[in-house]
Order: structure tokens, then C-alpha cells, then sequence
């Protein structure tokens, strides 16, 4: 039997260990990288920025949008304009105003997002300019700005009759006149920022008498 020197028994030895701790260097998972601080505030695109430089009127919002509507006739970049619009509708104080949900529905380029076939209308022609304009509905939704025929005549000279923009304002149409006045105590809008109209408003409701009067002191 041959004898092995000191250098290939510990050779013998340590190799099959240098293999083990190669196989779980090669299969351990990668470390995870630290956490970054807070990130910074992401900069305003270049839609926004037409937005923020103008004057919070309805005037000045119109006018931004006549603007993009007129400078490319085919109206590149579309769907950033409009997500820009509605973001910004708070800040004018539109965000309840019909007029300027169908001026923002009319920067969609027309007949060109219509399906020709039934193939185009099963898989969702156009998927990112439907979901934009289903966007702008459910905001309307949102704070209960009904529809009127003007939306009807956009959405279908713009997506077509079997669109999913369609389907959304169709809905809305269904359900929105018969809960317009489901409210039997209907209160008027801009009332909460008066607090003097809302506390008589307030006391007549739980005074519920024909001969109550309401005096107010200053």
C-alpha cells in the first residue's frame, strides 16, 4: 500500500469540504441590498408642468388643453396629457364641471381606437387608450358628474359602440338617474363652508317642528 504525504492527506481531507461550502456559496440566496432612505419627490412630467405654471381658473385649464390639441394633429402623448388633466382638476376646482370632463375627453384622437372586426372588439382594441378614458368616467363617477349626450357622441366617435369606454358610461346612464334623487333629505352643495347655514341646517333637521323658529345671535 502506498503512503500518502502530509500535503495529500490534508488535500484528502479539505476537499470534499471546499466543495460542500462551494455547492451553498453557488445556491445561497443573495444577500439583500440595504434599504434606501427616503426617496426623493419624483419631478413633475412635462404635461404637469403646463398645469402647475398656469392660473387656477378654468380659463387658464381649457386653455392648456387647446394648446396640445393644437399643436400635433395626431395629439402624441394623449393619454399623458389626460392622466396629467385629471390629476390636476382639484386644484383648478373642477373636478364637478361636465364641460371640462368632455373637453378632456375630446383630446382622444377620433375614429382611429374604433374596432373594424369582431376579433378587434374581442381582445380589447387599443387597451391603454380604453383604460385612460375609463379613468376619466370613474372620476366623473366618483364625484357624481352625470353624463350628458355630448360624453355619448365622444366616447363612441372615439372608441366605437362596442368599446369598454362604452359599457362604463352605459352603466353610469343606468344607475345614476335612479339614485339622483334618492335621498329624501338632499342638502346643498358648497353648504359646509358656511357653518352658520349648516348649524340651522342641523337643528331644523332634529327639530322637525312647523312652528320652530331658528334665531341667530352674533
Amino acid at each position: 500500500m502506498k503512503k500518502r504525504s502530509k500535503g495529500e492527506l490534508v488535500n484528502c481531507v479539505l476537499s470534499p469540504i471546499l466543495q460542500v461550502n462551494l455547492v451553498r456559496m453557488v445556491h445561497s440566496s443573495p444577500i439583500p441590498a440595504p434599504p434606501k432612505a427616503n426617496d426623493a419627490p419624483k419631478a413633475l412630467t412635462p404635461f404637469e408642468e403646463h398645469f402647475c405654471k398656469q392660473q387656477k381658473d378654468k380659463a387658464s385649464f381649457v386653455q392648456v388643453l387647446d394648446v396640445f390639441c393644437g399643436r400635433d394633429v395626431r395629439r402624441r402623448g394623449h393619454v399623458e396629457m389626460i392622466e396629467a388633466a385629471l390629476k390636476w382638476m382639484p386644484e383648478f376646482g373642477l373636478e364637478k364641471d361636465l364641460e371640462v370632463y368632455n373637453k378632456i375627453l375630446d383630446v382622444f384622437p377620433k375614429e382611429v381606437f374604433v374596432p373594424r372586426n369582431l376579433i378587434q372588439t374581442m381582445f380589447n382594441h387599443y387597451p391603454r387608450q380604453q383604460e385612460c378614458a375609463i379613468k376619466v368616467l370613474d372620476q366623473m363617477e366618483t364625484n357624481g358628474v352625470i353624463p350628458d349626450k355630448n360624453t355619448r357622441f365622444l366616447l363612441m366617435q372615439t372608441f366605437g359602440k362596442l368599446s369598454h369606454p362604452m359599457k362604463k358610461y352605459q352603466r353610469i346612464m343606468y344607475w345614476f338617474p335612479r339614485f339622483r334623487n334618492a335621498n329624501p333629505y338632499p342638502v346643498v352643495a358648497g353648504i359646509e363652508a358656511d357653518p352658520v347655514s349648516m348649524s340651522k341646517l342641523c337643528l331644523e333637521r332634529m327639530a322637525a317642528d312647523k312652528d320652530a323658529r331658528i334665531t341667530v345671535y352674533q
